[in-house]
């Protein structure tokens, strides 16, 4: 008998010796107490199981079938760059989970962009999210994203949306906070923004300024709005052209009407309209007068209603009048200027013809 013939012998043999079959058909594999129908035990120094497809283009898997059907599969596919997958009936189709060899993972994606790639695999997702991360400890955050290279310029997280339907109003970020009471006046906080940094900026908000009809915001809140610090208007030379003085502009405060009014808050129950009584100016009156300082925005007007997660907020907003109060104190300070100019001109002369009328009394 050949060399090879005999290694092949004495290898089955071992192997043999190292299987047991119990009664029960339970085959053991490096144990002599098997508890299941194959059972494999090594060494800590040894390997465990290999599974080895020898061809050319094979894929090398392992199945579990439930009744005589596949339920799920796992394996190395051939076909696409060698990656090994988790699907349910086959290994190429219905893919679960897959792992590349640079060792991306992709969750209902064969071909992950990213180190950890997800998507809905084509499936409509409904009113639940896509992932979720719940905390029921009593420490600790949720999910957290951060950038540790002081170098990169990067965002630690990002929410971007594409919707356009024009229905809803979907956010990037959405931060919702549930309260059901307070302690020493410290509530929940929906969205929080803060540096350490002193030069730095604790929120920003901002919007594309393109050739539309200009009716959005910036930055939009309902309800109150409270500061501690300074509230600043950027007023730079630099940023200024065709500086002319004011004029008239006493006239034109005399053709404004200051009115006292309340906000219709059963009309826009959900707006966060002030409660009590008001002082201001109608913005359409203003317009007439002063078109510059009004403008047409649009509002919200469910903004401040209930929301819930996992909900999109259905698109209820109209364009409104608005008016800018602070762009009125330029004209209110020279309406004083010109009335002080005009009530000293009237000292001057009533000064003068006291004067008169002391010469006229003298000569009598």
């Amino acid at each position: 008998m050949r060399r090879s013939n005999w290694v092949g012998l004495i290898g089955l043999l071992l192997a043999m010796a190292a299987v047991e079959v119990l009664p029960a058909q339970n085959i053991g594999i490096g144990t002599r107490l098997p508890g299941h129908k194959l059972h494999v035990e090594v060494e800590a120094s040894a390997d465990g199981i290999r599974i080895d497809n020898v061809a050319a283009n094979g894929d090398p898997i392992l199945q579990y079938r439930i009744n005589g059907s596949a339920k799920y599969t796992l394996g190395v596919d051939d076909s696409d760059e060698d990656r090994f997958k988790i699907g349910t009936t086959a290994l190429t189709s219905e893919t679960i989970m897959s792992f590349g060899q640079d060792r991306s993972i992709g969750i209902r994606t064969t071909e992950p962009g990213h180190f950890f790639h997800m998507t809905n695999g084509g499936e409509t997702v409904g009113a639940n999210s896509m992932a979720s991360f719940d905390n029921s400890s009593p420490e600790g955050v949720a999910l957290a994203g951060q950038t540790f290279q002081e170098n990169n310029p990067n965002n630690a997280f990002e929410g971007v949306t594409y919707y356009n339907e024009g229905t809803s109003n979907p956010a990037g970020v959405f931060g919702l906070a549930f309260e059901n009471y307070t302690v020493n006046n410290v509530a929940t906080v929906g969205v929080a923004g803060h540096t350490n940094c002193w030069q730095g900026f604790g929120v920003v908000g901002s919007r594309r300024f393109d050739t539309g009809p200009d009716n959005g915001f910036g930055g939009q809140f309902y309800n109150d709005v409270g500061y501690t610090g300074n509230l600043y208007s950027i007023s730079d030379q630099r940023t200024k052209q065709d500086i002319q003085p004011l004029s008239n502009a006493l006239s034109i405060v005399n053709q404004l009407e200051p009115v006292s009014y309340h906000y219709d808050a059963d009309r826009y129950p959900a707006m966060g309209l002030a409660r009590g009584r008001e002082f201001g100016f109608v913005a359409q009156d203003v317009a007439r007068v002063l078109p510059e300082v009004t403008a047409r925005k649009t509002f919200l007007t469910g903004a401040a209603s209930e929301r819930q997660p996992n909900a999109p907020q259905e698109m209820t907003a109209e364009e409104f009048v608005v008016m800018d109060y602070t762009r009125l104190i330029p004209i209110l300070t020279q309406a004083i200027k010109e009335q002080q100019t005009t009530i000293s001109e009237l000292q001057r002369e009533m000064e003068t013809l006291r004067q008169e009328i002391k010469q006229l009394k003298s000569e009598e």
